[in-house]
């Protein structure tokens, strides 16, 4: 069984995020715990920036890869690929049982992973996430809610 816990940096610094993985059984609370962030835990090398803020938001969802394992959803509403701190979401494929946590990961952000919308600067997508347990489209996916707290919506 794997439990998300913490998301801080090394020494608690925010610029240096990460996610830490729990593992757990019926007879301890910890069994251990892997971190995931760039270079660790599956994490490919350079794919994470300082100051992306990894783990702002961090939940798991349905299992997407047929694998028998749910996987994790981590925001990181610094990410500047789409502009300043305009922010992201990362999908972590997980494994099961291995010695590397992260087997695949898809970012979402403006042009990213099929996400078509614009995101302006400093909007921080990311800063939150949860899955709402409903299929709203018929894709047979649970659809998400992701927060982007200083992003402005204009009708017209």
């Amino acid at each position: 069984v794997c439990d998300v816990s913490e998301a801080q940096g090394k020494g608690g610094r925010r610029d240096e995020r990460g996610v830490r993985l729990m593992a757990r059984d019926m007879k301890k609370p910890v069994v251990e715990m892997v971190r995931i962030t760039s270079g660790e835990g599956g994490m490919p090398e350079g794919m994470l920036s300082v100051n992306d803020y990894f783990g702002s938001a961090v939940t798991s969802c349905q299992d997407l890869d047929g694998d028998g394992v749910r996987e994790l959803l981590v925001g990181a509403d610094g990410d500047d690929s789409a502009g300043i701190n305009a922010g992201a979401l990362y999908v972590l494929y997980l494994y099961q049982d291995e010695d590397e946590v992260v087997k695949k990961v898809v970012r979402i952000s403006e042009g990213d992973g099929g996400f078509d919308v614009s995101l302006p600067a400093y909007g921080r997508f990311g800063a939150s996430v949860a899955e709402i347990g409903s299929d709203l489209d018929g894709n047979r996916v649970d659809d998400l809610v992701v927060g982007a707290h200083d992003y402005e919506f204009s009708s017209g």
